[in-house]
């Protein structure tokens, strides 16, 4: 079939079915000239949707049992409200900007990012703040279009994110680290810098956990992701645009962590590694999605 076909065919756009040609995702292309013949048997690289289907863990089956109902309710918002739902998801990417890189010690107030949001500059603030809100949302932006696209997650794009948050940083922008870095107080401490390509491979070829509800793969791979910190700086930010980008891919609305939960949101993370139990974390995330569900019940009935 051309890529025409295979496009119509997996409901994705062209340029992705040729980007997949291109990078060897797909098994018996052949190229002739410029046009790539594509097997009809050939399976589509992306998120199967009915992953967002899989059953909870028992011990979460009331908690994931309420966020798959009002996740329900919330698709036919945007069905029947979309210009509410925009705006909704709007104020929501200003709050994401905020909070992740106030947990990340940004001083800017909500207020002054939604400012710098808008193209304007914040008198009296540091240039470096005003350049990280713009690299985050940026990340943010493209993590989002990566997703309406149904682009499935790789190393390519960490890294993009990587460099796209790290606008003040271009030397180190989508690069992993060299050095070997240490957590101060932390429980677990991150593999050598030599392990790290090795440990992200690995990771990345066993995201998404076929066995686990999509809230607690896509919190799986956040705590994996932060365990091996794979960047000397801005491991936080790319691995909570990670988990949106996970949650959103399985048909899950995005969360942010507010900054008065940081301390919880590490301490989840070292008990993780401390106690093998992700528990902790899987609650948090997910009484911040069920949250988000009612915050957009409300604003669909506004």
């Amino acid at each position: 079939m051309s890529v025409k076909q295979a496009a119509e065919k997996w409901q994705i756009d062209e340029d992705l079915v040729v980007e997949f040609c291109q990078d060897g995702s797909l098994v018996g292309v052949v190229k002739e000239g410029r046009t790539f013949f594509i097997p009809e048997e050939a399976i589509c690289p992306v998120i199967p949707p009915n992953l967002e289907a899989r059953p909870s863990s028992p011990e979460y089956e009331d908690l994931i049992g309420r966020i798959d109902e009002k996740n329900e309710a919330r698709k036919a918002c945007e069905v029947k409200n979309p210009e509410k739902m925009a705006a909704f998801e709007k104020d929501f990417k200003t709050t994401f900007v905020y909070e992740c890189g106030a947990i990340s010690g940004n001083p800017l107030s909500r207020d002054e990012v939604a400012t710098i949001l808008e193209g304007q500059v914040v008198a009296g603030q540091p240039l470096l703040a005003h350049l990280q809100v713009v690299g985050l949302s940026d990340a943010y932006d493209h993590m989002k279009d990566l997703v309406d696209k149904r682009v499935p997650l790789s190393e390519k794009i960490i890294k993009d994110l990587h460099g796209l948050i790290m606008v003040d940083k271009p030397a180190e922008r989508g690069k992993y680290r060299l050095e070997s870095i240490h957590v101060l107080g932390a429980y677990h401490q991150p593999p050598e810098a030599d392990r790290v390509p090795a440990k992200m491979a690995k990771q990345l070829g066993k995201f998404i956990n076929p066995q686990l509800h999509a809230v607690e793969s896509a919190v799986l791979f956040l705590m994996k992701f932060d365990g091996i910190r794979p960047f000397m700086d801005a491991n936080g930010r790319v691995g909570r645009l990670l988990l949106n980008f996970m949650l959103l891919q399985q048909g899950y609305p995005a969360v942010s962590i507010s900054p008065k939960d940081r301390d919880a949101f590490y301490a989840a993370i070292d008990t993780y590694y401390r106690d093998q139990t992700s528990a902790p974390m899987v609650e948090l995330i997910a009484q911040y999605m069920e949250q988000q569900l009612d915050d957009y019940k409300a604003a669909c009935q506004a």
